[in-house]
């Protein structure tokens, strides 16, 4: 069973720019984790992002966040932040 988490970010007034540099040097490494099927990140405006990861089991998007926890990518994100990411998870629909 898959299930897609959605990132929602909103950056402070003039981060924007180093946010982006930010996800093009992770998001790689996002793709690449077990248990990650796919990546795609957008933007809404100048200062509204969001990334989007299907994963194939919900116990591969908590190791996940634990890795960028432990790592300090986590808190290097929120530098950029106004506010702490929402993350919503879904499950897949299948043959819709």
């Amino acid at each position: 069973m898959a299930f897609i988490s959605l990132f929602e970010f909103k950056t402070k007034p003039g981060e924007a720019q180093n946010f982006v540099l930010f996800l093009k040097r992770i998001l790689p490494e996002t793709r690449e984790f077990s248990g990650s099927l796919g990546v795609t990140a957008a933007a809404l405006g100048e200062e509204q992002f969001m990334v989007s990861v299907e994963w194939s089991e919900l116990d591969a998007l908590e190791r996940y966040l634990n890795w960028r926890e432990e790592r300090g990518d986590f808190s290097q994100l929120l530098t950029f932040l106004e506010h702490e990411p929402k993350i919503t998870t879904y499950q897949k629909l299948n043959n819709i």
